[in-house]
């Protein structure tokens, strides 16, 4: 249930787990991942030391049995109603519609202040 509320100030936390069964292909999407959202790391501009590649994206696990593998891709955790938080809101649904189709499942978690967590499986 959500609750209606004033937004402004309210930290949400989206992360997105990506799981697929061939190696090869989900480094090809995580690479797809670091280089797509370093970009929008320097394009919000107040992150421009940030790297993605170490501190967005996770190394890709594997699993112990069938060798499936997962990475995620941390959010920006910053406020809703900030300019950061839109313009990442923007560009993960934009990242997930242009790799939806490259892999086994694509989920995005939403969680933190203000209401329940949530999820959207792509």
């Amino acid at each position: 249930m959500k609750v209606k509320i004033n937004n402004m100030g309210i930290i949400r936390n989206r992360v997105i787990i990506v799981h697929h069964y061939r190696k090869e292909e989900i480094e090809e999407i995580r690479q797809n991942a670091v280089d797509f959202f370093q970009k929008v790391v320097l394009e919000d501009n107040q992150f421009s030391g940030y790297d993605v590649n170490t501190k967005m994206v996770t190394p890709i696990m594997q699993s112990l049995i069938n060798g499936e593998y997962t990475f995620m891709i941390m959010g920006e955790c910053s406020k809703i109603g900030w300019s950061s938080s839109d313009l990442f809101e923007k560009k993960r649904r934009e990242w997930i519609e242009n790799n939806r189709d490259k892999c086994q499942n694509i989920i995005l978690v939403d969680f933190g202040e203000g209401y329940e967590a949530e999820m959207e499986v792509f």
